[in-house]
């Protein structure tokens, strides 16, 4: 529907949206939401399957979903790829530990913590990024701009466990502004004229 919103204008026009709310003209399909606590695998899920440029953080409540914060696309996006890279640091170490010989004979104190100090040491990022035994890379479901490095794309976890979650309340905003269905349509167009 294609309304025109000049309400400094012809009065005619603020008269056609006068006892609109913002449900009559949008919200026709249901709002994707995150939980405080989300798995990974629905991050993943989410921000493959859709286009949306940020999501609200909600918690139920008696009276259905109440709204805590507001987490844009970036910011999700980041924090899939920080847990990846975590998992991916973690996995690589653990198979370097499990790899590499026992020492053997009389161990000079210098050498010895020098090679345990090198074999607890977590892999460089770029190492852990690059382990095509780990990452699957049929299914991309992200690019995240960084503006210190390339894009890269998120690969697809095949060994994910479902219950690894992400906790996304130190990443959202706690006050977004909030357009109810109930809300009048000129206090909606206020709202986002003063946004900018």
């Amino acid at each position: 529907m294609g309304l025109k919103f000049s309400f400094e204008g012809a009065k005619l026009e603020k008269k056609a949206v006068v006892g609109l709310v913002a449900g009559d003209i949008v919200a026709s399909r249901e709002v994707v939401c995150f939980r405080q606590l989300e798995t990974l695998e629905t991050l993943m899920q989410v921000l493959s399957s859709t286009n949306h440029n940020g999501f609200p953080i909600v918690v139920p409540s008696p009276a259905g979903k109440l709204v805590t914060g507001f987490v844009l696309r970036p910011k999700a996006e980041a924090l899939v790829k920080r847990e990846l890279e975590k998992r991916a640091a973690s996995e690589h170490h653990l198979q370097s530990l499990a790899s590499s010989p026992a020492p053997s004979g009389v161990w000079d104190n210098n050498v010895a913590a020098e090679r345990i100090s090198r074999d607890t040491r977590p892999p460089p990022l770029r190492a852990a990024l690059s382990m095509p035994s780990q990452l699957s890379t049929a299914t991309s479901i992200a690019t995240v701009s960084e503006p210190t490095a390339p894009n890269r794309k998120l690969a697809d976890w095949s060994i994910l466990p479902s219950d690894l979650q992400v906790d996304l309340r130190d990443h959202m905003q706690p006050a977004p502004y909030i357009v109810y269905n109930t809300t009048t349509l000129e206090h909606t167009y206020q709202m986002f004229r003063q946004l900018g």
